[in-house]
């Protein structure tokens, strides 16, 4: 008992709202529609600039590309400074009672805020970042229901519209072999019990960095391609080291830029 009261204390001191994670109630009627998958493909030498990059932050590039796409999302909506998104997470925490008795695979999604100050050095803010990723991380079993209830939120409510998903190949190549044989792969997309987003950004890692948004075929082709602009000019400005704060990451808004 005193473990669940840990848990619902914990997200309890992190309030959430709808209206923070439903960034495009405009798209509601394309949720759960048929999707397709759009990639930009980052060069070696430019996963190797990036890689540099984490580095240099000293942060995970799963926690860079949350990042980034907390960029993308504020550019789009007028540089909004708070941003909510999901993250997918392993789920398998060491705070789940008699875990180590438990067999197969644990894979959640939980929403993600990122606060954004203009004037926040950019080495400060990804490192925020991943040490509130460590500390939802003691809490990854959380199911999106009891966050719902203690946020007083409708069971039937989204709590974020936008998904971000870190794929280490090499890691699930070894997975899916030990779990289904040489021949069998594991449908990630599938691994949330959330509503099904209507953007989930597919971060594939091997020799170059593929990035994939899997989003309604029907969703305006502008928003995607001014999407993937936004994020490689967020990403060359780290790769090259020339943004100091996050004001120089938020130059102009996504929609000047569009």
């Amino acid at each position: 008992v005193a473990q669940d009261v840990g848990v619902e204390e914990f997200w309890r001191e992190r309030p959430l709202s709808v209206s923070e994670g439903c960034l495009f109630p405009q798209w509601n009627h394309l949720r759960g529609t048929h999707q397709k998958r759009t990639t930009l493909l980052l060069e070696a030498h430019e996963t190797s600039l990036l890689k540099n990059a984490a580095r240099a932050h000293k942060v995970t590039l799963n926690v860079l590309m949350q990042g980034v796409w907390a960029l993308v999302l504020s550019q789009y909506h007028k540089n909004k400074k708070d941003i909510v998104f999901g993250s997918m997470m392993s789920g398998r925490s060491e705070t789940l009672k008699d875990v180590e008795d438990m067999v197969g695979m644990f894979i959640n999604a939980l929403p993600i805020r990122v606060s954004l100050d203009p004037e926040t050095n950019i080495k400060d803010w990804f490192q925020g970042i991943q040490e509130e990723q460590s500390r939802i991380l003691q809490y990854q079993h959380t199911s999106l229901d009891d966050i719902r209830r203690w946020n007083s939120l409708p069971k039937d409510s989204s709590l974020f519209d936008t998904m971000v998903v870190f794929q280490n190949f090499k890691g699930h190549e070894k997975v899916n072999m030990l779990l289904n044989g040489d021949n069998a792969t594991i449908s990630w997309d599938s691994y949330f019990e959330e509503r099904d987003p209507l953007l989930t950004v597919e971060v594939e890692l091997s020799d170059k960095i593929k990035i994939n948004l899997l989003h309604p075929v029907a969703l305006e082709n502008d928003f995607i391609e001014n999407s993937f602009c936004s994020l490689k000019e967020i990403l060359d400005m780290l790769m090259n080291g020339s943004a100091k704060n996050i004001q120089d990451l938020l130059r102009r808004s996504y929609n000047d830029a569009a």
